[in-house]
């Protein structure tokens, strides 16, 4: 029988969804008010205090996922930053490796020191701080472009997998699907994974397989083998 749609937001969800939306606000208010202790120390704060609860909200929702997959979840998913691809594809992975590398490649070119940069010339001395962090800068938006299309890719396919185990939609959740372009804020788009996985996991007791019986039983209807075709006729 077909489950209404479960768009309710739980308490872990809504805690989340408010560290972020009044966090990161506060993040800049904060800096913005120019006092020497609150520049030096609560912004960065704040960063920690954030980068941390997205780190455990991406570990809890990758645990559900990997459980949904019957498959051992990786320890990449309690790495900060990084946790967020134990969420993607293999093929979204892989280029967020290689961007990553290459925004530390750049980080570390615009930190030399003078003694290096001047063997290069005065052009370098004189600018590779500035071109090397913008270029890290450009990197780092192509990581979150990545991100982005992988993380919806996954809710794509675990809403039709609700569709699938439930027959109805798996609501109003599914919208912040673009959230997961944007650092911090990915962790409300991330919702749209955790409510239906933990659904699906912790209450309803399915997994990924019955999906897939569901299909096959599907596809086999049209055979006439099965006994209640013969009791409707």
């Amino acid at each position: 029988m077909a489950h209404g749609n479960n768009s309710g937001i739980s308490p872990a969800g809504k805690t989340a969804i408010l560290l972020v939306l009044f966090g990161v606000p506060l993040l800049f208010a904060g800096a913005s008010w120019g006092l020497d202790k609150l520049f030096e120390v609560a912004p960065w704060v704040l960063v920690a205090i954030l980068v941390l609860t997205a780190t455990a909200y991406t570990a809890r929702t990758s645990g559900l996922l990997y459980r949904y997959y019957n498959t051992q979840a990786p320890v990449l998913r309690f790495i900060p930053c990084l946790c967020e691809l134990s969420l993607i594809d293999q093929k979204y992975r892989k280029p967020c490796y290689i961007l990553y590398a290459l925004a530390i490649v750049m980080a570390l070119l615009a930190v030399v020191p003078y003694s290096a940069a001047k063997v290069l010339g005065d052009w370098f001395v004189n600018n590779h701080t500035f071109a090397f962090g913008m270029l890290m800068g450009v990197v780092m938006v192509g990581v979150q472009i990545v991100k982005g299309i992988g993380i919806a890719g996954c809710i794509k396919d675990v809403a039709e997998d609700w569709y699938q185990q439930t027959h109805s939609d798996v609501g109003l959740i599914k919208r912040f699907s673009p959230l997961g372009f944007i650092p911090f804020v990915r962790v409300v788009a991330m919702y749209s994974l955790s409510k239906p996985l933990e659904t699906m996991v912790s209450f309803m007791g399915v997994d990924s397989e019955d999906v897939g019986s569901a299909e096959t039983f599907e596809e086999e209807e049209p055979d006439g083998d099965y006994d209640y075709d013969e009791d409707d006729e």
